[in-house]
This record gives C-alpha cells, sequence and structure tokens, in this order.
C-alpha cells in the first residue's frame, strides 16, 4: 500500500493526511524513499501591543469664588477636562486639543498647556497614561458676552486606540448677563 503526506502551513497550524507527520523533519514517501529537507522553522508571529482606549470629558461651573450658578458675564468660570486611559494597553505622549469659545478669556491653565497659536485653543501635552490613568486639566478664565457659548476638547496619542468615538467631547454653556 503507497502512504503518501501532504503538509499545508500557515502561520498558526501545521495539517497532516494520510501517514505520520514526524515534527519539521525529513519525511519519507513510503512508495519511493525521497527525502524532503529540514525546513527551517518560522518564528511565532508577535502579539501586536495592547490598544489603548483614550476618553475625554469636559465640565464647567462658575468658580466657587464668585458665588454658586450658573455661568455670567465677567465673572470667573472653571472648565475641567478629564482625559482617562481605560485600554489594557498605555497611551503614549497623549496630547489634549481644548478649544474654549472664542468669547472666553483664559487667564489660568494648567502647567500641561500652552496658548496654540494656529487655533484659538491651547495644546495641552500630558505624556503617557497606563491603563486606568487620567490626567485632569483645569482652564479658569471669564466668559464674554452673554449668549450660548460651546467648548471643544479632543484626545489623541502615538499608540493605537481601539475606540476613537469617545476622543471628542463637546461643553455648551448659556453665559447670563450679569446683573450687578
Amino acid at each position: 500500500m503507497t502512504s503518501r503526506t501532504f503538509i499545508t502551513k500557515t502561520a498558526r497550524r501545521t495539517r497532516r493526511y494520510g501517514a505520520a507527520l514526524v515534527g519539521a523533519a525529513a519525511l519519507s514517501l513510503a512508495s519511493g524513499g525521497v527525502a524532503l529537507a529540514q525546513q527551517p522553522t518560522t518564528p511565532a508571529p508577535q502579539a501586536p501591543p495592547a490598544a489603548a482606549d483614550l476618553s475625554v470629558s469636559v465640565s464647567g461651573e462658575r468658580d466657587e469664588r464668585e458665588g454658586a450658578g450658573d455661568a455670567k458675564e465677567g465673572k470667573r468660570y472653571e472648565y475641567r477636562i478629564h482625559v482617562i486611559n481605560d485600554g489594557p494597553g498605555a497611551a503614549q505622549n497623549v496630547r489634549l486639543m481644548f478649544n474654549p469659545p472664542d468669547e472666553f478669556n483664559a487667564d489660568d491653565t494648567s502647567e500641561f498647556c500652552q496658548d496654540s497659536s494656529s487655533q484659538h485653543g491651547m495644546d495641552c501635552l500630558i505624556g503617557t497614561l497606563r491603563p486606568g490613568e487620567d490626567a485632569e486639566i483645569v482652564v479658569t478664565g471669564e466668559p464674554g458676552e452673554s449668549g450660548r457659548q460651546n467648548t471643544w476638547a479632543v484626545v489623541s496619542s502615538d499608540s493605537e486606540d481601539a475606540n476613537l468615538d469617545n476622543n471628542t467631547a463637546r461643553h455648551r454653556i448659556d453665559v447670563e448677563e450679569d446683573d450687578d
């Protein structure tokens, strides 16, 4: 009886049909005694690094030194931008772009941030966030004229991000006229 061996190799498995497969060593066909030379083994593929999962949120409130209540024209207002890495992997070179309303006069920012002249906003370099780590950026200033004002925050990093849908946040305030 003639015995044949067929080998199909993929990156993860070896299939065999017919006679027994003797490792990756020499194989022979029983009918003709033909030997196949040993094939060099391919190193196992490296798993890609685990992805980060950055998210950002923005909240705001009138500075407690100005009393409780809504945003008022000319009264100090504080934005809090919260960035967190919920991913299984670290996020390298995390950067936050924060764009307050045009009417907002920022006078105090976190040590991470610098004014961005290319856009009306702030460029905040946070650095590396390991899984579960977070950073909070506080920006204080005065809303300008009364009316509805929007602000945006966008977070990014050099690392792969598993979910880009939560990398942008918007916060809207209705600034009231100051009655004082």
